[in-house]
């Protein structure tokens, strides 16, 4: 028997993918565009992409009975502009997006967000200075980047998005600065003003320093990072020769802004509830177990203690073939994750009854690199057909817990404008494991993306 509920939504989901279809065919035929002019000494420039993706996942056996399977759609508007004279530029990035989720718990969401709009102002022929809300994205690596201290508590609008969609689909930082350019380096200094996105409630500073060693084929980028805590970071990057580059990425902390179970010997609280509901009782508050652990090292060297403070590394290099064929290989190294005990200490509570498996997978999901150890593979621009389609490959290997992931990745340039991609992702482990404790075993992705 066929409900009115049921009936309503098929259709809804059928117009919406015959309108995304529509859509598409039509920006298929279109050249690609951009909007530039010039006025009364001022140049102006108006570019951008749209965006359709959807995602489907297939939960896990054990979870079926709490998690539903699901799909998404999304619509994502990117449109940059830019105003520029001889010394001044303004430049802005608005980034329209809606979600639709299509299971039982059927919503839609929509936001516009204003991800950058600042004011670059030319003091001197060597200085800069900048006002207003500016992304600034670090790292060289390609799977992890530990530098890139401003993302780390931001929230992106997929897992399955590109490199560049992954570090420009993102809200700026409200803030002052200014730039120093020498020959061959570049100083630069950021006030950041407390924000609510992200949760930041002070003032915040960034320090950066790049430098290239022309005589070695090296650049390096020298950064310091202030919140509520100091980190420190080091990029190198080096050609090795004509087609390969090797490269480190390597951030240290005062410590290690984790959150862990707290409590005696065996890692967990005595039961107690929360401030709730007390009519509900059957998990405590979370926030009763957790808190941030500040711990450090110490080296004993001349009767002086020595701190060693708490790192993120990745080791790293890349591989260019003469057929355009790239592998990229990398060695993460976490010492801010959690041990093994801690990871199983949350476990645990969840066997206990102190947690409900759904806190506990937000409590480590909500950390990067919930291990410490891990090899990362990607072998890109495979040709299929000729140039227009292409495979690509990812694997990410959890040493610490077995735990492992894969993407296998088809793109198909359908015009100079317009690409299509699609997605297979396989998270496989034991449920205690990292990748393994993904509700969802399988997940179909596929974009559209047309720019102007």
């Amino acid at each position: 028997m066929f409900h009115a509920a049921a009936i309503s939504a098929f259709i809804t989901r059928a117009c919406l993918a015959t309108a995304c279809l529509a859509c598409a065919v039509h920006l298929v035929a279109m050249p690609a565009y951009a909007f530039e002019t010039t006025a009364r000494g001022m140049r102006f420039e108006l570019t951008g992409s749209i965006n359709v993706r959807a995602d489907a996942n297939r939960a896990r056996k054990r979870v079926r009975e709490s998690v539903n399977n699901m799909a998404r759609l999304y619509n994502v508007l990117v449109v940059n502009g830019k105003a520029s004279t001889e010394r001044n530029i303004i430049v802005t990035q608005l980034r329209p997006y809606m979600t639709s989720r299509f299971d039982p718990a059927s919503d839609h969401y929509s936001r516009v967000s204003v991800d950058e709009l600042y004011w670059d102002a030319k003091v001197t022929d060597t200085i800069t200075t900048t006002v207003g809300r500016r992304q600034l994205v670090n790292g060289v690596a390609l799977g992890y980047n530990p530098t890139d201290f401003l993302s780390h508590d931001k929230q992106v609008t997929g897992s399955n998005l590109t490199d560049v969609e992954r570090r420009s689909e993102r809200k700026g930082d409200n803030l002052v600065g200014i730039t120093k350019f020498f020959e061959t380096a570049t100083l630069q200094g950021y006030l950041l003003f407390p924000n609510s996105f992200t949760g930041d409630e002070d003032l915040r500073g960034l320090i950066q320093f790049a430098h290239r060693l022309q005589f070695l084929q090296t650049d390096y980028t020298l950064s310091a990072y202030y919140d509520d805590r100091l980190q420190l970071g080091l990029n190198v990057a080096s050609t090795l020769s004509h087609s390969i580059t090797g490269y480190l990425e390597l951030a240290v902390s005062e410590d290690r802004g984790r959150r862990v179970l707290r409590g005696g010997n065996s890692g967990l609280m005595a039961p107690q509830y929360g401030s709730g509901d007390p009519s509900n009782p059957q998990y405590p508050d979370s926030a009763d177990y957790l808190a941030m652990r500040k711990a450090n090292y110490t080296w004993e060297k001349n009767g002086n203690p020595l701190k060693l403070e708490y790192y993120d590394a990745v080791l790293g290099f890349q591989y260019t073939h003469s057929s355009g064929i790239g592998v990229n290989a990398e060695y993460w190294r976490s010492n801010t994750a959690y041990t093994q005990k801690e990871f199983n200490d949350v476990w645990d509570a969840v066997y206990m009854g102190r947690l409900s498996a759904s806190e506990a997978e937000d409590i480590l999901s909500a950390n990067n690199n919930v291990q410490r150890d891990k090899l990362f593979l990607r072998i890109s621009d495979i040709p299929i057909i000729d140039d227009d389609l292409t495979l690509e490959q990812t694997n990410i290997y959890g040493i610490n817990d077995q735990s492992f992931f894969s993407r296998t990745s088809l793109t198909w340039q359908a015009t100079e404008a317009s690409t299509l991609r699609l997605n297979l992702n396989y998270f496989a482990g034991d449920k205690r494991s990292e990748f393994g404790m993904v509700p969802y075993e399988w997940q179909v992705y596929t974009s559209f993306k047309h720019l102007f």
